[in-house]
């Protein structure tokens, strides 16, 4: 089936990035303050707007040319707007780096994008720092570098260069959860449609606060949590690490409204609103990764006042479909489709069109979508198909009401004999046990149709693997498990499973 909404849709007023921003300046609604959450440093709107001018007038006199890519490799400080809306106004291409990143990684995200420019700290390894192929701006001291202030001690820039919709406003990186990373090019068409479905569907208003946990290189940090909350007129409490705890003592210190997050976080704000904090909060969203029930009931549970639901986005098509106030939605489901999003649900073998109920693979199309991968034009025909649609990889179904469930991800399936089997099937009986923790079952590849089923389990201590066994013996018919303890389940920043991390722990160990 073929699911739209039937809606109108969204008419897109601007033809950049930062003019989406900035457009209702002056107007009735003003681009809010950026409060940095570890000094209590404000900077107003005025600045942001003045600093954007600054660093669009020094890239337009080092005349780099239209879309030179200007690499920014910085934890969640205030400057990251200024510097972001600056690329965007000067026709250049941003590319949003983490900096936590190991070296090797860096460098070669670097070459792969082709930065002339990198903004980052001296905190950056310092091969990196040596690089030749681009010129270097640190926010800070600490090397023989350019820095910030005098790289944007010139006076604002004027006059701005016409910005054409179609060229690349910027390129984030994806998650790299079962395989390396890919850069992702996102037009200023692009970026404004995701915008505009973030605008359109959360209800922010310039009462609301934000605190800015996400990393903004991440695509939930960039859009909802820095310029959404910005066009809005929302103060954004920044912070340049996650640390749950210090959270939760921003969100009461500045009385913040509103969050969104990873699953992993949302665990302790339960925690912490049921012990009788967080009063403020009245907009609590998930997204990055698919939260468990017990934890979405929790929330729920916790804080009866507030907004509170999950979406379902891709880095390359920024949002799919998001939890509205009213919708009255299912425990588990991501919301019905955005406007002027088209949703199809196939069959991964052979393409043909899936009734409501039945799971098949979430193919996509509308003017949020990537047009593709920098340089990787396999990649994308893996991406795109040749009607336009862009395959997800992400396994789901729809409910006679039009609510999406995501149900698996198409290269997480585990393959025993040509039959797919979800890993959530064996990890929902080994959460039963109590002194479980955390289970992540992920798979060998090392023969098509015969895979190994591999069981990563954080444990209290107690838990044996003959518990964990004896809970999977309740489905005779799953093919039998391999058991791992491991202190940790290594997450991104935005919560999901670093599946391929874990399965290098355990590399040729179950190949036999």
């Amino acid at each position: 089936m073929t699911v739209t909404n039937k809606s109108a849709s969204i008419k897109h007023q601007v033809r950049s990035a930062h003019d989406w921003v900035f457009q209702d300046a002056g107007n009735g609604i003003n681009v809010a303050k950026i409060i940095d959450g570890s000094t209590g440093a404000q900077t107003s709107g005025t600045e942001i707007i003045e600093n954007s001018r600054r660093v669009a007038s020094a890239l337009l006199s080092r005349k780099v040319g239209s879309e030179a890519v200007v690499a920014v490799a910085l934890p969640n400080l205030p400057v990251v707007a200024e510097i972001a809306l600056g690329v965007f106004s000067s026709g250049c291409t941003l590319a949003m780096l983490n900096s936590n990143n190991p070296s090797e990684v860096l460098a070669q995200q670097l070459t792969e994008v082709d930065a002339k420019i990198l903004i980052t700290t001296s905190g950056i390894p310092s091969s990196i720092l040596a690089g030749k192929q681009y010129e270097t701006i640190l926010v800070d001291s600490g090397h023989d570098s350019t820095s910030y202030a005098d790289f944007t001690s010139g006076p604002a820039a004027t006059e701005l260069p016409e910005i054409n919709p179609n060229s690349v406003a910027v390129i984030l990186q994806s998650s790299g959860t079962t395989s390396p990373s890919k850069p992702i090019e996102l037009t200023h068409k692009n970026v404004i449609a995701g915008l505009e479905t973030v605008d359109d569907r959360i209800d922010l208003n310039s009462s609301d606060s934000s605190l800015a946990i996400a990393p903004f290189f991440h695509a939930l940090g960039f859009y909802m949590m820095l310029f959404a909350p910005l066009r809005r007129g929302m103060p954004v409490v920044t912070m340049d690490v996650i640390d749950m705890e210090k959270a939760i003592d921003l969100i009461d210190e500045y009385e913040i409204s509103y969050m969104a997050g990873g699953p992993p976080m949302m665990a302790p704000i339960a925690r912490a609103g049921a012990s009788g904090r967080l009063k403020s909060l009245k907009k609590i969203l998930f997204a990055g990764a698919a939260i468990d029930h017990r934890t979405e009931a929790a929330i729920r549970e916790t804080f009866p006042h507030a907004t509170t639901g999950q979406g379902y986005a891709l880095t390359e098509f920024v949002l799919i479909s998001w939890v509205a106030p009213d919708d009255g939605h299912p425990l588990g489901s991501v919301g019905r489709i955005m406007r002027g999003v088209e949703m199809k649900i196939i069959d991964p073998d052979d393409g043909h069109m899936c009734a409501a109920g039945e799971e098949g693979e979430i193919v996509v199309k509308g003017p949020q979508m990537t047009r593709g991968y920098r340089n990787r034009p396999d990649a994308t025909a893996a991406l795109i198909d040749s009607d336009g649609w862009l395959l997800t990889g992400d396994l789901g179904k729809v409910d006679d009401e039009g609510f999406l469930f995501i149900t698996g991800r198409l290269k997480e399936m585990i393959l025993v004999e040509g039959q797919r089997i979800a890993p959530k099937t064996f990890e929902e009986l080994i959460r039963k046990i109590d002194a479980v923790q955390e289970v992540v079952v992920s798979a060998t590849r090392e023969y098509p149709n015969s895979h190994t089923p591999i069981a990563f389990v954080v444990g209290d201590g107690s838990v044996t693997t003959g518990q964990i066994r004896s809970a999977l013996e309740s489905r005779p018919d799953l093919p039998n498990c391999e058991v791992v303890f491991v202190d940790s389940i290594p997450k991104s920043p935005a919560g999901k499973i670093l599946r391929v991390e874990l399965l290098k722990t355990v590399d040729g160990i179950f190949s036999d």
